[in-house]
């Protein structure tokens, strides 16, 4: 059995959070809230939120009496009457949030549970490989895209400029987290468990996982340099996780305009959870 984990930041500061042990790993990708409230210590919210995530699933997740889907309903009940403390009375206009993808090793079972768009991947003891991963996040975000990128187009500039110009899609569309119409997330909204990805995986099947935030699977989902399927492959130690990391910020550095490969920064937390059976 061999595990690790990787982590870079994409500005001063990380909202990524991570860790992996014998028997479970996980990946939380963390989201401000759309207005200027803070309330935390951290150097955001968000970064506040994804670090109490972490604590709460390493203290929380070898508990296999409970399911990994009974965990996470607590876990945001409890954080939301923490954050609301934190608020000290202010009104809290929009929670932070975080993605979360989990697995964990239950005996004869790999149970994994998905929320967002941090994807797990799998790779069987034949080299089959396939992937989980929530796909309303991701459609929502390829939608904002085009809206950008639209308006890039008749202003005549840069998309990362114009992703800044006009946030008013995107903004649109956070507003509908936790809704029939949007997507569903880690935040304030206890029910958003029931539209994870739950599932069980036979564990003599599997050789090898990994979970990326979306910061790291841009290197597949973004700029194609390799398919995921090939990824998990090619990832067997930490220096091949640095090396594929730094293909992926040359490759951002080529596109710092963002106008070829279209994304809403030039790079993002990157993260990346490794277990090998």
């Amino acid at each position: 059995m061999k595990f690790f984990t990787f982590t870079k930041a994409g500005r001063n500061w990380n909202e990524d959070r991570c860790y992996v042990c014998n028997n479970f790993g996980f990946v939380l990708d963390g989201a401000t809230s759309l207005f200027e409230q803070k309330f935390s210590n951290f150097s955001t919210d968000a970064e506040w939120y994804s670090n109490w995530w972490k604590e709460y699933l390493i203290k929380n997740l070898p508990n296999t009496k409970k399911t990994i889907k009974e965990i996470v309903r607590k876990g945001i009940v409890d954080i939301t009457k923490e954050y609301t403390k934190l608020s000290n009375g202010e009104v809290v206009k929009d929670f932070p949030s975080s993605t979360i993808s989990v697995f964990r090793v239950v005996e004869e079972n790999i149970e994994y549970f998905c929320l967002g768009d941090s994807p797990i991947l799998f790779e069987t003891k034949t080299n089959y490989a396939f992937s989980v991963c929530k796909t309303d996040l991701i459609l929502l975000d390829e939608i904002n895209k085009c809206i950008i990128e639209d308006r890039a187009n008749k202003a005549n500039i840069d998309y990362i400029f114009a992703r800044k110009q006009f946030p008013e899609s995107i903004n649109e569309g956070r507003k509908r987290k936790n809704s029939p119409n949007g997507y569903y997330i880690l935040a304030d909204f206890p029910d958003a468990v029931n539209y994870a990805l739950i599932g069980i995986v036979p564990k003599n099947l599997i050789k090898k996982i990994i979970i990326l935030s979306d910061g790291y699977s841009q290197i597949y989902e973004v700029f194609h340099y390799v398919h995921s399927k090939k990824l998990i492959t090619k990832i067997n130690s930490e220096k091949d996780v640095q090396k594929f990391y730094n293909k992926l910020f040359k490759l951002q550095e080529k596109d710092k305009k963002c106008n070829k490969f279209l994304r809403f920064k030039v790079r993002d937390d990157s993260t990346l959870v490794y277990y090998e059976f």
